[in-house]
This record gives structure tokens, C-alpha cells and sequence, in this order.
């Protein structure tokens, strides 16, 4: 089937058909070049209420604020999957053996992963940083590798909350799996295990993350076997969650994946970064579609959906979906010169995407996504 003729463009030159967490203290230190998506507010460097339903509403006030901090800028927040209080924990200072300390999660929406990380108290001063490198990864519970680094030895790698993180390249792990995310603690030199447990201080996690399980496996780093009914590798152990850019509008209903096509974006909306992505799921296995954006939001329906976004519309380059996931990078240099995106200004974009499993009109769309850009 055909593209819509509503988004065609005006002309031919137009038309391109190739492709409750809570936040205790935040270190102030700059993130490395390479973790381009994460970004740390500096004004952010304060403590927490000890009690959990502070710190739960905190974490959601502080996301606010960060948010409202970095608009200027056009960035997405990255925030931790676990939280703590960490200066009120007690530490492991010794280990006997190496060992594998992990945590089983379940997925509540779809995420994107950009960094994992390791607790590093950071006593005495002047910090120490790491005594030994630390290989971490995440797992789908087949024990297949989902992403991996090394997160280095001294202070190399930035540290947010109390943990010192190594980026991934972004990966996406999918609403209702269940994953292990874990880190190798080396015997010697053995860096500290904060122990929550003990120290009777909650952990608290990210809405869109439920913990399951803590699990260790000794004598190396493998997929741990040995279960523990407590929540202590969720305190040594940590990633990241890319932010979300933009404010979501209108409405999308489910197609044959059983579940509604959203549209989401990371990176940033800053011209001069051209770092824009943009994402659609879960949309129809395999299936071709684009992204496209206007100037004025609406709710018309279309399609086996809604048309979301209307004005002058300029469709981008026709991707397929991988697996339920539509994904375009978006590069401003091959954007139509009869509609820039300039400093200053504002879009909706929405995903449109062949369904003829669906029947009806054998195509759908997304929600829209309203994004302001910035020089």
C-alpha cells in the first residue's frame, strides 16, 4: 500500500523514501564525551529526606527540576535505576573471594540503557576512586549478553549518585522481560559493597523498573545462580535510563502487536549536536513506516488511528521496523530546505507504519510528540 497522499509533500525535493527513585546526592562532576546522552545538573548537588515516601516524591521533583534546568539546552536526563541513601549505609570492606553480584528486574515500559555502574563510596578524601576495574553487563534471564562494558579503576569514569558509570551503546529492553544487571567484584583490591540490608536503609526504584531479586555467584564473573532474598546487589550495582525529550499528545490506538505505537525521542533537540532520534513501539513486526512532523497538533482520525499532527508536513526517510521498534536518526543537513527546523522553534512528529495484519485500512499511527529546538 502506498504512503498517504497526506504526506506527500508540495514538492518532489521534499519526499525522501531511502531510510518512586530517589536521588540522595548528585557528585558534580561532568560526564565523559563518550556518554553523550547523559547529563548532570550541578545545581542539583543536595541531600535527601531519609524517609522513602520523601525520597520517592523528591526524586520525581527533582526530575522536574532538572528538567526545567536543562530546557535551555534541549538535553535528555539520564536517572539511575536504584537509589539510596549512601550516607547512611554500612560497607563490606573485605572479600574472600571474587565474586558475581547481580539483579534480577522486570521491565515496565520500554526503556533505553545508555550506562551501567558500580557503587564507589569515595572515602577517605581525597577520593580514591575505584581500586580495580569492574566488568558489568546486563542479561536477559537466557543468560544472553544485552550490553556490556568495563567500568575503569581510579576516577576515569564520571560519577553520578554515588556510582561510577561505563556507557553502553543505547539499548533497548522491551516492557514485561525481565533482565540481571551485574557487576564482577574483584577479591583484591576489593572495593566497598554498601549493605543496605544491615544498614536498614530502603533502596528505591525507578517507576518503570520492578526489582525481583538479588543473585551471587562466587569465583568469578558468570551468570550467578545462588539467589539472595534481599535487595543488597541493587546497592552495588546500577544503569541508567535515557531521558525522554519532548510532551507527548493525541492519541494512538493499538494495532496487531496488540498494543498502541508510541513515539518517543532521545538525545537532544540542539541544532548545533544533531543528535536527534527518534523511536515508534511496539509497531507491526517488519513492517515499513516513517516519521514525519508539522507545525499544529490535532486529533483527526485516519487510518486505523489517529492523524495527530497537521500543517505543513514533511515526511522523513522510509525505515522498516527491527523487530516492534521503528527507529530514525534524524540529520538536519538532509531536511527539506522549504521547511527548516531552526533555533527557536517548535514541531510535532508522529509514526506512521504499514499493519496489514490489522485489516481496516492496513495502516496506523503513533501518538505525537511535540519537540522545541535550540541553537
Amino acid at each position: 500500500m502506498p504512503i498517504p497522499h497526506f504526506l506527500a509533500l508540495a514538492s518532489r525535493s521534499e519526499a525522501h523514501d531511502t531510510r518512586g527513585t530517589a536521588w540522595i546526592r548528585v557528585d558534580c562532576v561532568a560526564p565523559a564525551p563518550s556518554m553523550r546522552r547523559t547529563r548532570v545538573a550541578s545545581a542539583l548537588c543536595q541531600h535527601e529526606p531519609r524517609h522513602s515516601r520523601a525520597r520517592r516524591a523528591l526524586h520525581h521533583g527533582l526530575i522536574a527540576l532538572s528538567a526545567a534546568l536543562i530546557a535551555d539546552t534541549g538535553l535528555a536526563l539520564d536517572t539511575p535505576a536504584a537509589a539510596f541513601d549512601a550516607s547512611a549505609v554500612f560497607v563490606h570492606t573485605t572479600g574472600a573471594v571474587d565474586r558475581t553480584i547481580a539483579w534480577e528486574f522486570t521491565v515496565n515500559q520500554t526503556l533505553e540503557i545508555t550506562a551501567i555502574g558500580v557503587f564507589d563510596r569515595g572515602a577517605p578524601s581525597p577520593e580514591p576512586g575505584l581500586g580495580a576495574p569492574h566488568e558489568v553487563v546486563i542479561w536477559d534471564l537466557a543468560a544472553n549478553v544485552v550490553a556490556s562494558a568495563t567500568v575503569p579503576v581510579g576516577t576515569a569514569a564520571p560519577k553520578i549518585d554515588g556510582y561510577r558509570y561505563a556507557s553502553v551503546a543505547p539499548v533497548t529492553l522491551v516492557a514485561g522481560q525481565s533482565y540481571l544487571v551485574a557487576a564482577f567484584w574483584p577479591q583484591t583490591p576489593f572495593d566497598h559493597i554498601p549493605d543496605v540490608v544491615s544498614s536498614g536503609v530502603p533502596v528505591v526504584f525507578h517507576p518503570d523498573v520492578t526489582f525481583v531479586q538479588s543473585w551471587v555467584e562466587l569465583f568469578g564473573f558468570t551468570f550467578p545462580t545462588i539467589p539472595v532474598a534481599s535487595e543488597f546487589a541493587a546497592a552495588g550495582v546500577n544503569f541508567l535510563i535515557a531521558g525522554e525529550l519532548g510532551t507527548n499528545h493525541c492519541l494512538a490506538t493499538p494495532n496487531s502487536s496488540g498494543q498502541p505505537a508510541a513515539i518517543s525521542a532521545s538525545g537532544s533537540t540542539s541544532l548545533a549536536a544533531n543528535d536527534l532520534a527518534l523511536a515508534a513501539q511496539p509497531v507491526p513486526a517488519g513492517q515499513n513506516g516513517i516519521f514525519f512532523y508539522g507545525p499544529t497538533q490535532a486529533q483527526l482520525p485516519f487510518g486505523n488511528g489517529f492523524q495527530c499532527v497537521t500543517g505543513q508536513l514533511v515526511r522523513l526517510d522510509v525505515v522498516t521496523a527491527v523487530g516492534d521498534l521503528l527507529a530514525f536518526d534524524v540529520d538536519y543537513a538532509t531536511l527539506p530546505p522549504q521547511v527548516p527546523i531552526t533555533a527557536g522553534s517548535t514541531w510535532n512528529f508522529q509514526a506512521w507504519f504499514r499493519d496489514p495484519a490489522a485489516g481496516g485500512a492496513n495502516f496506523n499511527l503513533s501518538d505525537g510528540l511535540e519537540l522545541a529546538f535550540v541553537p
